[in-house]
């Protein structure tokens, strides 16, 4: 009983900590100049990210993810996140645990390794000091096999091996 009031507990938080993305949220009628404005942003952020800069990855991946306007693609929101993420941007990791962690919410236990990959970004992230990621890396412990716990903890000592930015 306690296990499934956990995964409740973790799935509630997950629901309630997504961004607009994963459901939260309602989209309003933007004006066309609205639009344009966060092109120019998006192509600033893309030069930058290009070059290698971590803030400017996270918020071009956020963009993918979250933002308004055209181009809402998941497989490229985690491209950027996760380069940014492997810098050690603390958002950067905390986001791409809670996109992992989206698809548990959609079909539990589905892909096996989508919990390793949330505990993963969650536990870099905890590590920085999100407390955010720590209470979700003590929900994800609740139901977690050890094996599964132990591949995601060996995976922080070398995540650039088995993340995939491309």
């Amino acid at each position: 009983m306690r296990r499934i009031m956990t995964l409740v507990g973790v799935v509630a938080a997950l629901w309630l900590g997504g961004c607009s993305y994963f459901g939260g949220g309602s989209k309003q009628p933007v004006a066309q100049d609205h639009f344009n404005v966060l092109q120019l942003q998006r192509d600033q952020w893309q030069r930058l990210a290009d070059q290698g800069n971590a803030e400017a990855e996270y918020q071009l991946g956020m963009s993918y993810c979250c933002g308004d306007g055209p181009g809402h693609t998941e497989s490229i929101a985690r491209k950027w996140l996760c380069r940014a993420a492997l810098q050690g941007h603390e958002q950067a990791q905390l986001q791409l645990g809670r996109m992992y962690g989206w698809e548990i919410k959609m079909q539990p236990f589905s892909i096996p390794q989508e919990a390793d990959y949330a505990y993963l970004w969650y536990s870099l992230a905890a590590a920085q000091g999100s407390q955010l990621a720590a209470g979700y890396l003590t929900a994800m412990e609740e139901y977690m096999s050890p094996s599964e716990i132990a591949r995601a903890k060996d995976w922080q000592s070398h995540p650039a091996d088995v993340a995939d930015c491309s």
